[in-house]
């Protein structure tokens, strides 16, 4: 998992990081399946990022406030680059209730998140235990990102079968 910080805006079609930085954190921990978005859901709150581990079939949360900068490593820019030694990456959702997560959203203490291989959407509290599913109607294989709409604060999440958006209003 990588943070990035561009430092400087240099609009929009501009290309130049060179005076950016970047972090990484839990090297190797998590893992993608090709074709399936993995959504990453930050809680400014707590510092915790939540994580679809789609390749470990997980929700990993990582402390972001953990670890220390360690060792430089290589990249195509001229950047400034550091591991995060000592990370704290851990399950929130262990391996065994999801197949494939994909999307994950945080609302109201409610971490949402799409499975691809099921098409169901669950909804875990901050803890990690189960509040409830919804079963979409929807063939394996439909579901991707979804994400809490600003003003309306529904619930959306993509079809990338059919290129259909769907919403559907949240209960907390």
């Amino acid at each position: 998992l990588d943070k990035y910080d561009f430092v400087i805006d240099h609009g929009p079609g501009q290309d130049d990081h060179s005076d950016g930085q970047i972090w990484r954190y839990v090297e190797g921990q998590v893992a993608g399946v090709d074709g399936i978005p993995s959504h990453l859901a930050y809680d400014a709150d707590t510092k915790l990022l939540y994580v679809a581990d789609t390749g470990n079939q997980r929700i990993a949360v990582l402390d972001t406030a953990s670890g220390a900068e360690g060792d430089t490593f290589l990249g195509d820019e001229p950047a400034r680059r550091r591991h995060v030694d000592g990370a704290v990456l851990s399950d929130f959702v262990p391996a065994g209730t999801l197949q494939r997560p994909s999307g994950i959203e945080l609302a109201d203490g409610v971490v949402f998140v799409s499975d691809e291989a099921t098409s169901v959407l669950y909804a875990f509290d901050q803890d990690g235990a189960l509040l409830r599913t919804l079963e979409t109607g929807l063939p394996p294989g439909s579901l991707a990102g979804i994400t809490l709409g600003i003003t309306d604060e529904k619930l959306y999440f993509v079809d990338k079968v059919t290129s259909v958006v769907y919403r559907i209003d949240p209960i907390y």
